[in-house]
């Protein structure tokens, strides 16, 4: 085969294609928008638009038989068979209009053929009884189940009474067929309805099929919208408390500067004082003498150093940055002590600082470990301040008289090497069991803020938590200790080991 001979070929397909897409749009695609709808216009367009099509042709062979039996004519007469004729292309172009009367129509017509056909050759001829099957089935597809059940209801009763007449000689119909053999007229009729059957089974099932499977697309597509919905909703929400938590960690930053105001300003007069006199004596070093100037020099220079920690401790309170780099854990700790004494030792508060032994060195921002450290040592003076049941507790480094009515300890330590722990207890009241799971929810205090000396917000620990979980990678959990001369809580925090050069 040549490959013109090719061409022709598949341009004659092409036609033929196209011709089959055209021959369906103008008389089977159904019209209707549901889709079960939809399907049931389907079957009952191919059912009538072929049994109007095999009518017209035995109406033609009629009228063929008729003209040239004519005197000898037994068959039904063209007339009649017109009307019939006329009746099913008037069903099948209503059908085409959607009208929902039609397949009750056809299936009323079709049973009153069916049941003459038994009055008048008896209930038990085959051809009635595969007809009323096919009653049945057709009907439960082209309108519903139930009326398939009722139609199968009526036919029953049909049958019983039409036998019961026959039995009683009430009706005679026309037995001769018994006494004929089974003819090919006869298996041509039977293969016929059984293959109509199986056709309507075939067209229904794929009909069903073809719905099942886009109700498990459709579902499927929706499920996977809804995942990604899902997936939406969770990044915002959490954008939103992330937005939230930093938010909220500047603004305690700042409220927790205004409690470290008081102190800060009052540890600041000392060194300044301190420095002022220092200079003052040096402005007489023409009258002092060489060792007690080195004295002076030595004093000045230290109590400035201690003005410029307080400054850079400072300076950690009101920054935001996300600057990451290598710091000590220790330093950046005892910065927060130096901010932190004065308003613990106005409480009465000892706040006790428990090394490494070798300094840890840790990559990442300073400034947000800081405000971790800060909020944990303020809320544990808190804890020891509301306490009412104080514990005196002897400074281990002042011997004097002095004594202490909380504790507050920062331990830092590697566990195992693994990781960096952070432990910050108190010897307060601890947290009550029936909280302890909500501490860290935004907003959440057991603070009466009017009668508690410093009140609460609810955003010191759930912001520790949001700096711990996000900028550092960590955990942060909250326990108490119970012992027979020791209570109060403990704030645990884990971090992984990282440095800059790894």
């Amino acid at each position: 085969m040549n490959k013109t001979n090719k061409q022709k070929i598949i341009q004659v397909l092409e036609w033929v294609s196209k011709c089959a897409r055209l021959f369906y749009r103008i008389f089977i695609m159904p019209k209707s928008k549901n889709e079960d709808d939809a399907r049931k216009e389907f079957i009952l367009a191919i059912i009538l638009f072929t049994i109007s099509l095999f009518l017209i042709v035995l109406y033609l062979l009629d009228i063929y038989t008729y003209l040239i039996e004519k005197n000898h004519f037994i068959g039904i007469p063209p007339l009649v068979f017109l009307g019939i004729v006329i009746i099913f292309i008037s069903m099948y172009v209503l059908s085409r209009k959607n009208l929902k009367v039609v397949p009750y129509l056809f299936i009323t017509i079709y049973f009153s053929a069916i049941t003459y056909g038994a009055f008048m050759w008896g209930a038990d001829l085959p051809s009635v009884l595969l007809n009323y099957a096919l009653i049945i089935f057709i009907s439960s597809i082209i309108i519903d189940p139930s009326f398939g059940l009722s139609v199968s209801v009526l036919i029953v009763v049909s049958i019983f009474t039409i036998g019961h007449l026959q039995e009683n000689n009430i009706i005679v119909p026309n037995l001769d067929w018994k006494d004929d053999l089974f003819s090919l007229d006869d298996r041509i009729e039977y293969g016929v309805t059984l293959a109509i059957m199986g056709v309507l089974s075939w067209l229904s099932n794929r009909e069903i099929q073809y719905s099942l499977n886009r109700a498990r697309d459709s579902e499927k597509e929706l499920k996977d919208e809804r995942d990604n919905l899902e997936k939406i909703v969770r990044k915002r929400t959490q954008e939103i408390k992330d937005l939230q938590s930093e938010k909220l960690a500047g603004i305690y930053k700042l409220i927790e500067f205004g409690r470290l105001s008081s102190g800060l300003f009052h540890d600041m007069m000392s060194p300044l004082m301190a420095l002022c006199i220092s200079v003052q004596k040096l402005e007489k070093v023409g009258v002092i003498k060489e060792k007690s100037l080195s004295v002076y020099l030595e004093h000045a220079q230290n109590t400035g150093k201690r003005i410029q920690a307080f400054i850079d401790a400072t300076k950690r309170k009101i920054q935001n940055s996300d600057h990451l780099a290598n710091f000590s854990l220790s330093i950046e700790t005892e910065k927060v002590i130096l901010l932190s004494q004065h308003r613990a030792l106005q409480e009465k508060i000892m706040l006790v600082f428990k090394k490494p032994e070798a300094d840890i060195f840790f990559y990442g921002n300073p400034i947000k470990f800081n405000q971790i450290i800060t909020n944990l040592i303020s809320n544990a003076i808190e804890s020891c301040v509301d306490n009412k049941q104080k514990e005196n507790i002897a400074s281990s480094q002042n011997p004097s008289t002095e004594k202490y009515l909380g504790k507050v300890e920062i331990k830092i330590s590697k566990n195992h090497g693994e990781a960096i722990e952070i432990n910050v207890s108190d010897n307060g009241a601890g947290i009550k069991k029936d909280i302890i799971d909500k501490i860290f929810e935004p907003f959440f205090t057991t603070k009466d803020n009017l009668n508690s000396n410093y009140g609460g917000c609810g955003i010191g620990l759930a912001s520790v938590k949001h700096i711990v979980e996000k900028d550092f990678r960590g955990k942060i959990s909250a326990f108490n200790q119970e012992t027979e001369t020791y209570t109060g809580a403990i704030f645990k925090i884990t971090i992984p080991i990282k440095s800059k050069n790894t």
